[in-house]
């Protein structure tokens, strides 16, 4: 597991692509996750902070594991 922001971002916009979530469903009322800091982590400008990335992937209905491609 070695991914870049870049990397990240692809595969959450992916995932979020498959389930046919908009950004704007995906951050819902913008408290913890802006449409803006979604876009900028999907075009890997940004890393989500701890808090969105567990939002993104509970919004997203996916492990943690599964998305940072952690096998144990």
């Amino acid at each position: 597991m070695n991914l870049n922001k870049k990397e990240l971002g692809l595969k959450i916009k992916q995932y979020r692509k498959l389930q046919k979530i908009t950004q704007e469903n995906l951050c819902g009322d913008e408290a913890i996750l802006t449409t803006r800091q979604l876009q900028r982590i999907e075009n890997g400008k940004n890393l989500p902070s701890l808090e969105s990335f567990l939002y993104i992937v509970k919004q997203l209905s996916i492990s943690i594991e599964e998305i940072l491609e952690i096998n144990f």
